[in-house]
Order: structure tokens, then sequence, then C-alpha cells
């Protein structure tokens, strides 16, 4: 996030602001994801937050990027990535019992990881191969990732409903 701010022509103070408040937003989205999971289900929960961190990241699109955008942009993205975590375990519990609370913890974190492990390097070609200016085709491909989950998740949550007939 600091090379995109400082990309967009803010200074490293700046940026360094944009990138405290991911974290201060993610840690607020947390808290937020346990009242969503009681009150709307964890599921369902997990399957709002991923969508608005989809939409969240379209922001990154508007032209001449401010300091006020950009911080906007952290502190929607990052509640709603931060909700995102928790939720996914109490999902996976929901759905699959208490004593199968490890194991599906430990596959939730480890595709995570598996993700992580090749979207960086990924998002690192896009971003060396197009420029140090150009984030814009970095920006499709985490909006694509986010994508992805979102309808996975809806997938899911269809399943789970029974209004889907094949398993996915």
């Amino acid at each position: 996030m600091t090379s995109i701010s400082v990309s967009v022509g803010l200074d490293v103070h700046n940026a360094a602001i944009v990138l405290g408040a991911i974290n201060g937003a993610s840690a607020v989205g947390q808290f937020i994801a346990g009242y969503a999971a009681d009150t709307i289900g964890p599921v369902n929960s997990l399957v709002v937050f991923t969508f608005v961190a989809t939409v969240s990241n379209c922001i990154l699109f508007v032209p001449n990027l401010s300091f006020r955008v950009l911080l906007a942009y952290a502190c929607v993205c990052g509640a709603s990535i931060g909700a995102a975590d928790p939720l996914a375990v109490i999902a996976g519990v929901t759905q699959f019992g208490r004593a199968r609370a490890a194991k599906t913890t430990g596959l939730v974190y480890a595709s995570v990881g598996g993700l992580v492990t090749v979207a960086a390097p990924v998002a690192r070609v896009i971003q060396h191969k197009v420029g140090p200016a150009g984030f814009t085709s970095v920006y499709v491909f985490v909006i694509a990732l986010f994508s992805l989950s979102t309808v996975l998740l809806v997938l899911l949550r269809l399943r789970i409903s029974r209004k889907l007939a094949f398993r996915v």
C-alpha cells in the first residue's frame, strides 16, 4: 500500500498513515464481524464482507487518487478484510462442527497462505512488467481474485441452503 500511495504522489508520511489506517480498520472489522455473524449468520456475513472488499478495491481506479480517497479505501477495505478473517473460521466451524474446527481452520489458513504465495509474486511480476507507476494491472488482478472469492462464497451459500443441486 505504501508503494501505491507514493506512486500517486503522496509523501512517505501520508503513505504510512494510510497503511496504519488499514491496520486499524482491520481491527475494527473483526469486531464488526462478530456482530454481523450473530445477526445474519457467519456464511452470509462472509459473503457480504468479501463483496465489500471487492467493491472497495474499485476505489483504486479513481483518477487522481488523493490522500482522502486512499484513506477512505484503507478504512473500507481494511475493515472488510479484517472481518473476513475471523468469519472464515466461524463459518467453517458452523458448517462442519466443532469436532472438525482445527482441520477446517487449518484448511482455511493453508488455502489463504497458498493463495498469497502465488498471488503476491504474480502481482509483483505484473507491476514490474508494467512499470513503477502502472498499478492498474495489479488492481485488476486483485479485484479478479476478490471477485472469484465472492462467487465461490455465493456458491457455497447456495449449496448450504440446498438451492444448488450439484456439489461444490
